[in-house]
């Protein structure tokens, strides 16, 4: 048996930057512990199984694995898999901008696709966004990322007085949100990897996002996020968490937003791995509360097959 792949560059505009995923199509979930030993296989740090309904494709589940575990969401899977299903003609639609429904292990969330100039951008909404209260231990988390205490924190931003501490943010999926106060702590972030796994899980996050308002490409903050504990040391791009970010943001008044008024935030990750990447986030706050959608373009950088076992 033979299943369409595909290597897919997500946030990016050009191939070998952005955040790699695997997409794999299918007209029905294969069983559990197959799908994980195939996202083992392609060794990405995410692979997303697309299920896709040709009465209506406008319509598709998805599923998300790392290399040792299924995850409920994940942003640049998602934007790999839209992408390849606009770009290969599983869904033809003939507006340039039009919305399709995606099915996921957390429910049913609206993606947006733009067609421009002979390109596409994936639009993805993000669960309802919240600040998680949680005492955030200073000295054990400096010594997990092998900085020092008084690199963590910002209290000052170009017209910003205010203190932007440790937290735990969600659009989706928990992270620990951590500002550090230059790109060179950021760079020089070291994991201990074992200690994250168990601080992880006591604070029940994936992992840790860290982030610096100085920038290298003029855009809101550059960011760097680790998740051991599910099989990534490292991402070069992470929707979910720089859509967490944005709204951690927005909450500790670095950025200001009034009542039915959207805004862009642009978040540039993955320099340190020699991939390039950027994250567009959109923050729209009504009396409803916030609502987050994170986006990005991608590049098709592979295409093939997987041959499976017969009685799969």
């Amino acid at each position: 048996m033979w299943k369409k792949i595909y290597y897919v560059d997500a946030f990016t505009t050009a191939i070998f930057g952005g955040n790699p995923a695997g997409v794999v199509i299918v007209d029905e979930f294969l069983h559990r512990d197959l799908m994980q030993k195939m996202a083992k296989e392609l060794n990405l740090s995410e692979t997303v199984f697309i299920k896709v309904d040709r009465e209506n494709p406008t319509t598709v589940e998805t599923r998300f694995f790392t290399p040792v575990t299924e995850v409920e969401l994940c942003g640049h899977a998602t934007l790999a898999a839209f992408y390849v299903l606009v770009q290969e003609g599983y869904i033809q639609e003939k507006g340039p901008r039009f919305h399709v429904k995606q099915i996921t292990l957390q429910g049913e969330l609206s993606v947006e696709i733009i067609k421009t100039q002979g390109d596409i951008e994936v639009i993805m909404d993000q669960q309802q966004p919240q600040l998680v209260s949680e005492k955030i231990d200073g000295k054990r988390l400096s010594r997990i990322m092998g900085i020092e205490e008084q690199d963590i924190g910002i209290t000052e931003h170009k017209g910003f007085k205010g203190e932007l501490k440790p937290g735990i943010a969600s659009t989706g999926l928990k992270d620990l949100i951590v500002p550090l106060k230059s790109l060179e702590i950021l760079k020089k972030i070291t994991i201990d990897e074992e200690k994250l796994k168990t601080y992880s899980e006591e604070l029940g996050v994936v992992g840790i996002h860290a982030f610096t308002l100085e920038t290298l490409r003029g855009n809101t903050a550059h960011t760097r996020n680790f998740a051991p504990l599910v099989g990534i040391s490292e991402e070069a791009a992470t929707g979910t968490a720089n859509g967490a970010l944005g709204y951690y943001l927005v909450k500790n008044k670095l950025v200001n937003l009034t009542d039915e008024q959207e805004i862009s935030l642009s978040f540039e990750q993955g320099d340190f791995m020699e991939r390039s990447s950027e994250i567009q986030c959109y923050i729209r706050k009504s009396e409803e509360g916030y609502r987050i959608k994170v986006g990005g373009k991608a590049r098709i950088c592979i295409k093939g097959e997987i041959q499976l076992p017969e009685n799969s």
